[in-house]
This record gives C-alpha cells, structure tokens and sequence, in this order.
C-alpha cells in the first residue's frame, strides 16, 4: 500500500506556473500529485522501480528521476516520446547556447532539397518546409543522431536531440496557432492560400528563443535512469514482474484523436516517421479511427462496461450501433490489453496508481471508475483506495451539441489505487 496522504492533491494541472510546461498537451497531471504518489511509493521502498505506461508529457518520469527512482515510460505516439525524453534533459551536461550555434551554422552553410511528398508541404509554403526539415536534420546532426528519424530510431534519441524536437513542435505550433480548433484534439489542414511563409532567419530565432526557454526551465536534478520507449500499452516490451509500482491515466473514453492533434509534429519528425500515420493513430487508445479488426465484447471487461456497451448498441441516435459501438469496443478491448499488460509487468505486492475520468455517450453515463477497477479485478489488480475529484475542464464542454442529451452533468476526475495480488 503506497503511503498517501489522507487529503490528496488533485492531479490536475492548476497553478499557472505548471502550465509553462515543455509542450501544450491536453491530457497530463500535475507535477505535485505525482511527487506526492512517487514519494509514498518510496517511503515504502526507496528502490523502486516505476512504470508510466502512458507515458505522455513524461512528468511521472521527470518526477521519478528526481527523486532518484529508476523509471520506464511507454507511448505508441512517437511525438510524446520525443517530448518526455525532452523533460529529461540535463542544462548542466550540455551548453545550448552551443548546440544551438551549431544548428544555425549548419543551416547557414547549407540548404538541402526538399522532396516533393514532404507532409510539411499541408501547412507550409515550399520554402519555409524546406527551411523547417532543415532545421530538424540540423537539430540531429548537431546532437549526433542520424538526420533521417524513422520509428525504429525514435528510441536511440537522446534528450538533447529531444529537446531540440520539441523546441522545434512549438515553434510550428506558434506559427499554425489559428489552424487550431476549439476540440483540443483535432488540426486542421492549412487550404493553399493559407499556408505559412517565414523567412529562415526568423524561423531560426523563434527556435533560438524557445530552446533558450526550455533549458531555463527549472531542472528538476535527475539521479536516476530514466528510459522511455516508443511501444504499444497493450504489449509491455518488459519481462515480467519488472516493477514496483505504476503512475499512470489510460486514455479517456471521449474519442481523443492525439494523433490527429500531433499531425504536425508527426510531420516534423520527418516522411519515415509520417508515412506511419495511419499505424500510429490506429494503435492510440480511444482513436477516433475504426480499425479493420471484429471486436467482440468478454465478460472479463466486468458487469459495468458490458452494461454501458449494451446501452450504447440499443440507443436510438444515428450510428450508435454502428460506428459508435465500434469506437467504444475498441477502446475497452485496448484498455483490457494494457490493463493485463501493466499486471503482468507489475511484481506482485507492487501498487498501480491510475487516474481516470467519466464520461458520457448521449445521456448513457460511462462509469470509468468503475469499468477499469472491475477490468483490474480480473487481471488480478485489487482496488485499495479511491479518491474523486470534480472534472472542470473536460472535452464535453467543448461539445455543446451533447448538452441536448445530459444537460450540464458533472464529471469526476478518479485516482485509483490498486495492489497485485
């Protein structure tokens, strides 16, 4: 049993100096929730080996590693990859203010080719693609790493090449700020006369200035190994019983597109890492895509998720026996997996912490809570605690059309404690 307090601190991101973060990303929690968890789980063990096998924004390894617990992180998307190994970057190894020279060095001294299928070609003009995939084979030529990024190297990256990568994800951000929708989960394509023109000196500066800010960010003094893995939750690339204890919240069941929402980044990483696109949204839990595979619903998903996906088939509404039904049994299929997944990799007496919320289909309410613990139970993960909290900033507010069927319902925010057996 990890050692908590009785009053626990929300993990939501609140304060507005943790939203000065690496990189926007929707999902995540707050850095004092996981501190307080990992420093419960060391009290218990201050060898602990931990697990977030959602890894996302990389804040439960950043807060691993500080207090000198080794860590693992998993994530299919290799964007977030990318930005968690950035959060275990180290100022004190390395001078940006060099790495940086030499990036701009490089792209002074040179301009390469662009090819033509280039998927920065959707948002940018000819030129500032150019100017963008130059900078990013600069940014892994000045930290060593080879300048074609495929997803079998996305795990060779170290973190200064990483922090460079996501300096870079935010400066294309910034310039595509208004191609964002209010879902904090969908992009749009830039139409032709839309798309973005900078010059290679102002491109440079912008990423001067973010990479400054993001080594300036306080470091949180990392004494411990810390790996993340591009890699499927549903197939743990770790033996079993490989760790103490797990720090993580699975994907919501509210049909978040990361994927979709990661289009440029993904573009960014270069055409090795794009042309797997459809592979990679295909294996983020709760894609809005539907997959070729006939899911079938098991009673092992528990009484409550059974219930919830009956509900869902029988409602009147257009397609909710059809796609919807669909999207919600890949979900529960996919959590299952990773559910018995992170069990098998978790030694027994060893203690799993998984934040989840509620949602709704219509007016049918999505007890998460519940469906996980139940999963949980029959991969032999036994609930210990559980502690609600109201969800203020949901994806169903964004949704006003939902409001016709449940009107202004309030969700919950649930941190789960489980033990193996």
């Amino acid at each position: 049993m990890i050692h908590v307090p009785v009053q626990l601190t929300s993990p939501k991101i609140v304060s507005k100096r943790n939203r000065r973060l690496q990189y926007r990303y929707y999902a995540g929690f707050s850095p004092e929730f996981v501190a307080e968890i990992l420093l419960g789980v060391q009290h218990g063990n201050n060898r602990a080996a931990i697990l977030d096998p959602w890894v996302g924004g990389g804040t439960t390894l950043e807060a691993a590693s500080s207090l000198g617990l080794r860590s693992a992180g998993v994530d299919a998307n290799p964007v977030m990859c990318v930005v968690a190994k950035s959060r275990l970057f180290d100022p004190d190894l390395v001078d940006t203010a060099v790495f940086a020279q030499r990036i701009c060095n490089g792209m002074s001294r040179r301009t390469l080719p662009l090819a033509k299928c280039d998927p920065l070609r959707m948002w940018f003009g000819d030129k500032t693609s150019s100017h963008v995939r130059q900078l990013q084979r600069e940014i892994c030529a000045a930290s060593k790493t080879g300048a074609d990024i495929s997803l079998e190297s996305i795990n060779g990256l170290t973190a200064l090449a990483c922090i460079g990568l996501t300096a870079l994800f935010n400066c294309c951000r910034n310039l595509l700020c208004d191609l964002y929708s209010s879902n904090p989960t969908w992009f749009k394509v830039a139409p032709p006369a839309r798309r973005r023109g900078i010059s290679k000196h102002l491109l440079l500066s912008m990423f001067e200035r973010e990479l400054d800010r993001l080594a300036g960010m306080p470091a949180a003094g990392h004494r411990a190994e810390a790996r993340v893995l591009c890699s499927d939750s549903r197939s743990l690339p770790f033996a079993d019983a490989s760790f103490d204890a797990i720090v993580s919240s699975p994907p919501y069941c509210t049909r978040i597109d990361y994927a979709i929402k990661t289009t440029v980044e993904l573009a960014c990483l270069g055409s090795l890492v794009f042309s797997h696109f459809r592979s990679i949204r295909t294996k983020l839990i709760g894609t809005s895509a539907i997959t070729g595979e006939r899911i079938a619903s098991k009673t092992s998903w528990g009484p409550t998720c059974i219930e919830f996906l009956d509900r869902v088939r029988s409602h009147y509404s257009k397609a909710s026996k059809s796609y919807y039904l669909r999207t919600h049994l890949q979900y529960f299929s996919s959590l299952f997996c990773s559910l018995a997944e992170a069990s098998r990799v978790l030694r027994v007496g060893g203690s799993a912490v998984l934040v989840v919320q509620d949602s709704y289909y219509k007016e049918i309410h999505n007890d998460l809570a519940r469906i996980v613990t139940e999963m949980c139970a029959a991969v032999g993960l036994i609930l210990d605690r559980a502690d609600a909290f109201e969800a203020r900033q949901t994806i169903s507010h964004i949704n006003t059309a939902g409001r016709a069927y449940r009107g202004k319902a309030r969700l919950t925010e649930s941190v789960l404690f489980f033990s193996k057996a």
